[in-house]
């Protein structure tokens, strides 16, 4: 140890090189890194959800929950099954088993499974099947509503929903957003009222109205043709507009006569039925969910997408739109850096001014400094292992933010002490720091030995916190690295600018009598060593 303490300590420009360049990498690397409020993972629970329209909640168990249920069973790689029954809807939670190898696997095995249930016709969706991912977790939230409307009219949802649809389209070809959600938006129906007196006048009951329009507005294959290419063959006739549907034959009669839908039944345009109306500072709207792309940062994305909305928003000045953004989720990351380096800066300069009281501006600048060096080797090598800058790396910096100087106070009053008695300055150096390598050694690895078992949560939970381990195992190695070896160096030389502020060879510190009189008295309390243990010992037991 004494031999590589020296090595580093006799090369002041190589350290130099070494402690900037570091600085300096971290710097260029930091536009690079991606800026994540969570770190990337895969939670070990998915989520079937199969809506059935006007079902009771007996009607979902038995239709749609316990016929799922039962294909999964065959789906090996499922520890629990959770399901609720309710109203309209039906919900599964699966578990799946941590210790199978292949989740991807069993995820497809679980679509497949669910697919395969033969569900009622009702049912007009297929089921929903969501893991949660991180990295397709929504950044942001971006609501539409008409000024000046609080209730949306037919026309107005129409217009509205229409330039969803068309920011929509815009925002996902930016090469930073992977794809959008949209709640609150209303699928446009043709809805038929048929009225009540012509249907009994014309003895035309609903049902026959209902098959009618079922039967006649059909799409499906019917085969392939006896070609060389064999071409598809579908049956077509849809109607997708009121004039379409108004000339839907409803009745016809041996004389030729028939009976269309127009004459007993209006057909309009409108919206599904919803039971809940969401409003955007009291106005009546729709707001989507905005997706990144794995590919960028959070930081990024939440730039790109704001200066997309300003560009629609001056495109589109007439509308009579308003777009508001909401839940931003890159607030987070912001305000986390912002503590990460508030804290940083606050501790430097509280260290140089704390040890400018009992060693020197010098000594109190180099230890110091070990804060952004720390960092900087700490950014350099989890980013090379795939790590981003998210909650959990910036959680585990702030942990040790205050400890990594620790032992840089140590060795620099050691050395100074050195100095203190007379030794020459580069030996002092390497004496004071050699001479306390070996304890401050045992302290770093002790600290990162009590952070060891945060790998080994299981869970949601565990996948979050498992990250801060290997941060904070990083910024205390970057600290023993940065004091053992660099530290040496700075305070082993006298012809820089900071040794104007230094005391000479010899010179005591004006700290140095109050040590001698804490000696003294240190010296009298252990000739009485029983004593102090039994009092220790009884402040102990009685405490």
């Amino acid at each position: 140890m004494k031999n590589l303490v020296s090595y580093f300590a006799s090369r002041h420009l190589v350290v130099n090189v070494l402690f900037f360049g570091f600085i300096l990498f971290a710097v260029l690397s930091w536009k690079n890194i991606g800026k994540e409020e969570m770190p990337e993972f895969e939670s070990n629970w998915v989520r079937v959800t199969t809506i059935y329209p006007g079902a009771t909640a007996e009607d979902v168990e038995v239709n749609v929950t316990r016929p799922i249920e039962d294909e999964l069973k065959s789906v090996i790689g499922i520890e629990e099954v959770v399901s609720t029954s309710s109203t309209g809807s039906s919900s599964i939670r699966l578990t799946l088993d941590d210790d199978y190898p292949d989740k991807d696997e069993v995820m497809g095995e679980i679509k497949d499974a669910v697919l395969r249930v033969d569900l009622p016709s009702e049912v007009r969706e297929i089921p929903n099947i969501r893991q949660f991912k991180s990295s397709e977790k929504a950044i942001l939230d971006i609501g539409f509503y008409m000024k000046g409307k609080k209730t949306l009219s037919t026309k107005d949802r129409e217009a509205l929903q229409a330039m969803v649809l068309s920011f929509e389209n815009q925002i996902t070809s930016l090469p930073e957003i992977s794809s959008i959600d949209r709640s609150y938006y209303l699928k446009p129906e043709l809805q038929v009222v048929v009225d009540p007196e012509k249907s009994l006048e014309l003895d035309i009951p609903l049902t026959l109205i209902r098959r009618q329009i079922v039967n006649n507005n059909v799409r499906f294959p019917v085969g392939s043709m006896n070609d060389k290419e064999e071409s598809k063959v579908s049956l077509v006739n849809e109607y997708e507009d009121v004039d379409s549907f108004s000339s839907l034959v409803v009745r016809g009669n041996y004389d030729g006569a028939a009976v269309k839908l127009s004459e007993l039944a209006s057909v309009r345009k409108g919206f599904e039925k919803n039971t809940s109306i969401f409003k955007i500072s009291g106005h009546e709207g729709v707001f989507i969910n905005v997706k990144k792309s794995i590919s960028t940062d959070i930081l990024s994305a939440h730039q790109t997408v704001k200066k997309f909305i300003e560009t629609f928003k001056k495109n589109n000045e007439g509308s009579g739109i308003g777009i508001t953004m909401m839940d931003d989720e890159s607030f987070d990351v912001r305000n986390r850096l912002g503590i990460v380096s508030s804290n940083a800066i606050i501790g430097f300069i509280l260290i140089v001014l704390v040890l400018l009281v009992f060693l020197d501006f010098k000594s109190s600048f180099w230890v110091a400094m070990g804060i952004p060096f720390c960092a900087a080797f700490t950014l350099i090598i989890a980013s090379a292992l795939g790590y981003t800058v998210n909650n959990m790396t910036l959680a585990g910096i702030i942990i040790v933010l205050g400890i990594v100087v620790d032992d840089a106070i140590i060795i620099a009053e050691n050395i100074i002490s050195h100095k203190e008695e007379g030794m020459p300055l580069m030996k002092a150096a390497v004496v004071g720091a050699n001479e306390v390598a070996k304890p401050i050694i045992a302290s770093i690895v002790t600290t990162c030995v009590a952070f060891v078992p945060l790998i080994f949560f299981e869970g949601f939970f565990g996948k979050l916190v498992a990250y801060i381990p290997l941060i904070v195992i990083l910024m205390l190695f970057g600290s023993l690295f940065e004091s053992l070896f660099m530290l040496p160096a700075h305070m082993g030389t006298d012809k820089g600018f900071l040794d104007r502020f230094t005391r000479k060879e010899g010179e005591k510190n004006w700290f140095h009598k109050y040590e001698l009189k804490y000696e003294r008295a240190l010296l009298k309390v252990l000739k009485y060593q029983n004593i102090v243990l039994f009092i220790m010992f009884s402040l102990l037991a009685t405490s």
